[in-house]
């Protein structure tokens, strides 16, 4: 099985998303630390909008990616999964989950920022957005298939 977690840059919300659901993260508190030191957070250039970031598997085999889909994301998951039906006919496999609706507003002004270069203001944001975005996405990964 495969897993797809898609926020708007793909390397914010949906890699706390992944990591949570792998189990890398724990809880609803996080600090600092849990959130930089996770492999792909704020890390992915914007141009890499739309291509799959391997995030790991989890004690099944199941493969969790992340991905970017900018203000698409419930369009995506509609094609994605429009395209795996066309190709195999088997969603059972595949599961995309758009966590946009989990994104706080301070991981919002975290991407302005990013996008003015002011890479400190930053990343005190996306430490924010994380924050309150892990109980919103907790709840979320209580409604998917395991």
């Amino acid at each position: 099985m495969k897993v797809f977690f898609i926020c708007r840059s793909g390397h914010h919300t949906s890699v706390i998303a992944a990591f949570l659901y792998l189990g890398r993260l724990t809880g609803t508190k996080i600090n600092r630390k849990d959130i930089f030191s996770l492999p792909g957070f704020d890390e992915i250039d914007f141009r890499e909008t739309g291509r799959p970031f391997f995030a790991g598997a989890d004690h099944s085999g199941t493969e969790v990616y992340t991905i970017g889909a900018l203000s698409y994301g419930s369009l995506l998951k509609k094609a994605a999964n429009e395209m795996i039906q066309l190709f195999n006919g088997n969603t059972a496999d595949w599961q995309v989950i758009d966590t946009s609706s989990c994104v706080s507003r301070w991981t919002v002004w975290g991407l302005r920022t990013k996008r003015l270069h002011l890479r400190f203001l930053a990343k005190a944001f996306f430490c924010l957005g994380a924050r309150k975005e892990t109980r919103r996405l907790a709840g979320l990964l209580k409604t998917i298939d395991n």
